[in-house]
C-alpha cells in the first residue's frame, strides 16, 4: 500500500522498519503525529495507538477504521 492521504490526515508507512509486517505512521495534514498502526499477532490485525493527549473526532475516527479495514483487505 502507498502512502495515503484522507481529509484530515496523511497515513506514511515507516520505511525503517524490517519486521514481517507493515507500520504506518498517522499524521496531521500540517506535520504533527498522531499515531502508529501496526501489527498486534495476539489479535491477528492491525490495531491503532494513538499518541498520549490526542483527540480524535467522529470523522477522523472513521477515515482511521477505513483506514484499518483497507489494510486488512490487503492481507486476504
Amino acid at each position: 500500500m502507498e502512502d495515503f492521504d484522507t481529509k484530515y490526515m496523511r497515513f506514511k508507512q515507516d520505511k525503517s522498519y524490517k519486521g514481517k509486517t507493515e507500520v504506518w505512521t498517522v499524521w496531521t495534514r500540517d506535520g504533527y503525529r498522531l499515531a502508529t498502526i501496526k501489527w498486534f499477532g495476539r489479535w491477528r490485525q492491525y490495531v491503532f495507538e494513538p499518541w498520549r493527549d490526542t483527540v480524535f473526532n467522529q470523522s477522523c475516527l472513521t477515515e482511521i477504521t477505513g483506514f484499518l479495514k483497507d489494510l486488512m483487505d490487503a492481507r486476504k
